[in-house]
């Protein structure tokens, strides 16, 4: 085998491996920021932005995002009354998204669970 022909299929294999360590750790990088900065902005979405659209407080305990499987976690949702002293609004013990990547493209969630909902009815004094 010629001494050029040794050359170019060692430089190929070189900047093979070169590419797929940087595209391997590009995409390290994008999935440790997701699965901090989803969860940062949210909660910053939540209970700083929230509370000026509809008029109550917003507090969540726990936001997880895991970037590999799409899924969102939130833990003890409360969204509070509209007057100070009466029971919340709404309280979310959790609640669960599961995106699938198929859903990036079609815009749309694919599973949604909510475990433990508590909502405040206008009417619930109308039942008691």
């Amino acid at each position: 085998m010629p001494l050029a022909s040794r050359f170019s299929s060692f430089l190929a294999r070189h900047l093979t491996r070169r590419r797929m360590a940087w595209t391997g750790g590009a995409l390290a990088v994008v999935a440790a920021s997701m699965a901090v900065g989803v969860p940062w902005g949210l909660r910053w979405a939540l209970e700083a932005q929230a509370p000026a659209v509809i008029g109550r407080p917003v507090h969540v305990q726990t936001v997880r995002f895991n970037p590999f499987l799409l899924r969102l976690r939130l833990e003890h949702l409360e969204v509070a009354a509209a007057q100070a002293g009466q029971p919340p609004q709404l309280q979310v013990d959790e609640l669960s998204l599961s995106l699938g990547w198929s859903s990036l493209w079609h815009r749309a969630v694919v599973d949604v669970n909510v475990f433990r909902c508590h909502e405040k009815s206008p009417f619930d004094e109308l039942r008691a």
